[in-house]
């Protein structure tokens, strides 16, 4: 022990004296764990700002209120993984939950799969979008040859029957929209259930993937046997979904109709707490309750830009009590 420290003169780093260990009640390092410092180890109660299974300020998780709206196995928040969340009973391919996907599912026997009943796309292929996510660029033949290897009923089929297109991307293939880009390639009527069919592959590619987009001549089976009623993304009969049509207009990151979600549809850039777009109000987690509030509610007591807004955020109810305290 230095001779300062037995005079009560202490080299303070945070909340423990470099020289002699000594530990006061004060400036703990609660950037690891909101509710235990890192330094002495000193704990408090409830003091996590919970975003759903993830503490919005240190980063903590916890095995509750986990999101698996984008994948049902893997939480979207926190990374945390399950099995047998995905539902496969009506696309062996594409779950009917989160519309996650999987390659090479299906059960064939001849031309309908024996475990989620649905039809092989069969007649001759009008529309052929190829689409290939890897960090280097192929050139026009490599792709030409890889579709050929992947579709050779294509191959097989005449001449000038079907157009072809070849799109390369650099972002993950989860994120990108095939059948919007098909469309953008082809023009919408390649939609039309009463005279084509489509199907999508998904290759897994060294250092890559790729994703190709095939649509048939004729009806498809389903066709034949319901006609949808398409409203948008969703089937005013049966209720199937398909990827095109969404509805962002109320929310631009949730469809209105089916559920869908995606990322970054927002603009803020008029207002910090209402979208110029769909006039979602941007939310905050309180910090007592966990629960999400507006954070336009947060004016009269809070400079809104205020980089520390998250971390003194109370919603209303919470405020008021603690007010009354």
């Amino acid at each position: 022990m230095s001779i300062g420290c037995t005079f009560g003169i202490h080299a303070w780093e945070g909340c423990q004296c470099s020289k002699c260990g000594k530990i006061r009640n004060e400036q703990h390092d609660w950037s690891d764990d909101c509710n235990e410092c890192s330094v002495c180890g000193t704990t408090r109660p409830d003091a996590h700002t919970w975003d759903g299974c993830k503490c919005s300020k240190c980063g903590k998780t916890r095995n509750d209120q986990h999101d698996w709206g984008k994948n049902c196995e893997k939480c979207s928040k926190c990374g945390k993984t399950r099995d047998g969340g995905h539902d496969w009973s009506k696309d062996c391919e594409k779950c009917t939950r989160c519309g996650s996907e999987r390659m090479d599912a299906h059960q064939w026997s001849g031309c309908k799969c024996g475990s989620c009943g649905r039809c092989k796309p069969q007649g001759t292929i009008r529309f052929v979008l190829l689409v290939t996510s890897h960090p280097i660029k192929p050139s026009t033949e490599q792709m030409a040859a890889f579709l050929m290897d992947i579709l050779p009923e294509f191959k097989a089929q005449d001449k000038d029957t079907g157009k072809v297109g070849f799109l390369w991307v650099t972002k993950p293939m989860h994120s990108v929209d095939v059948p919007s880009l098909a469309m953008k390639t082809f023009g919408s009527h390649i939609m039309d259930s009463s005279k084509y069919t489509y199907r999508i592959l998904h290759i897994g590619l060294k250092g890559g993937e790729a994703k190709c987009f095939v649509v048939y001549d004729g009806a498809s089976n389903e066709a034949h046997t319901i006609a949808h009623a398409w409203d948008g993304c969703i089937c005013q009969k049966c209720g199937k979904t398909r990827d095109v049509g969404h509805d962002w207009k109320s929310d631009c990151e949730k469809c209105s109709k089916c559920g869908k979600t995606r990322s970054n549809g927002h603009d803020w850039s008029k207002d910090f707490d209402k979208c110029a777009l769909c006039g979602t109000e941007l939310k905050r987690p309180c910090r007592r309750c966990g629960g999400q509030f507006p954070v336009s509610e947060l004016a009269e007591f809070f400079n809104p830009f205020d980089g520390s807004l998250g971390s003194k955020s109370l919603c209303p109810s919470c405020l008021k009590e603690a007010m009354a305290n």
